[in-house]
């Protein structure tokens, strides 16, 4: 028998508000390099390159890395684990939180993202994070957590 699968972080971490869902993650590859930018509105800002968070949690020394994009699941190792975490610590400006919502995040989007470049808005993050909390919620009813 398959075990459950326990979604946790639904009824203990709600997803805050974010202010900022102007903000735009870029992401491609550069000679073998997986290069993520942050695009600040307004227009006319110079991307900026996310950073790695690592002092929050190492996963990959080697950076980032993203999944498939062909509509299957893709890559869910260390370099999606930290993507999702710096991702989710610059775009929701909480560390704690992102800690708690890297791993679902993490399959839920990293995952399935084009390998060969990707853009995020905050609007898709946003729209993502429901899902996932949604999702959780009801695993955690059905289970009786």
């Amino acid at each position: 028998m398959k075990p459950k699968r326990t979604f946790l972080f639904a009824h203990t971490h709600k997803v805050p508000p974010v202010q900022d869902r102007t903000r735009v993650y870029q992401g491609r590859r550069e000679m073998g390099n997986a290069i993520v930018t942050v695009h600040d509105q307004p227009e006319g800002h110079q991307p900026r390159l996310l950073p790695e968070r690592q002092d929050l949690r190492c996963h990959s020394v080697h950076g980032f890395d993203w999944g498939v994009g062909d509509g299957r699941r893709g890559y869910g190792g260390a370099g999606p684990s930290q993507l999702a975490l710096a991702l989710l610590a610059d775009y929701l400006g909480d560390d704690q939180k992102a800690l708690a919502l890297e791993c679902e995040f993490k399959f839920h989007v990293i995952a399935a993202l084009p390998h060969d470049w990707w853009k995020l808005t905050g609007h898709d993050i946003d729209k993502a994070l429901k899902r996932i909390q949604e999702h959780s919620t009801a695993l955690a009813e059905r289970e009786g957590i």
